[in-house]
């Protein structure tokens, strides 16, 4: 996944649904994830993520929040945007591509011997946003900058496997 390209542990919120599978809780908890309510503010994944940043350690968030039944780039949620604009972090965008020719949603089981690629981007920090923006303004430029490079990868990637075919 994501993580597999990042040289020290990370910490990254899942679905809390996944939490009630007890088997596949403690996979979870030992990977170092923490449950998020989808769709809400949830609070306690907001302290639990805060109080990770404050130790220094890094986190990963899929701020589109859902899966895209055809595989494409969803909207992002505003949290992860508002997070680094609040603490004054950074996001490191991060596209993956593959993933779902993998795993589409329609699959119960993942397909053997697809390719997934992970491509890490230069940070984009909330320092850097123009000055006089109010905070929706913020996110929402924290989200378009960070979007900018995983739309152009899945751009250049759905145009290889149309060559492809």
């Amino acid at each position: 996944g994501v993580a597999a390209g990042i040289p020290f542990r990370v910490r990254f919120m899942a679905w809390d649904a996944l939490f009630k599978v007890p088997v596949l809780r403690s996979i979870l908890y030992g990977w170092g994830a923490y449950p998020v309510k989808l769709k809400s503010a949830d609070k306690g994944a907001i302290v639990q993520t805060l109080k990770i940043l404050r130790h220094g350690e890094a986190v990963i968030i899929f701020p589109e929040g859902i899966r895209n039944d055809d595989g494409s780039l969803a909207a992002f949620e505003q949290g992860p945007a508002r997070l680094a604009v609040q603490t004054g972090g950074a996001i490191v965008p991060a596209a993956i591509v593959g993933s779902y020719e993998a795993w589409p949603s329609s699959r119960r089981l993942p397909r053997l011997f697809k390719p997934i690629n992970v491509k890490y981007y230069p940070p984009v920090y909330a320092k850097d946003l123009p000055p006089g923006l109010d905070m929706k303004e913020k996110v929402a430029e924290m989200n378009r900058r960070v979007a900018a490079p995983i739309r152009r990868r899945m751009q250049a990637w759905t145009h290889l496997q149309s060559r492809k075919s």
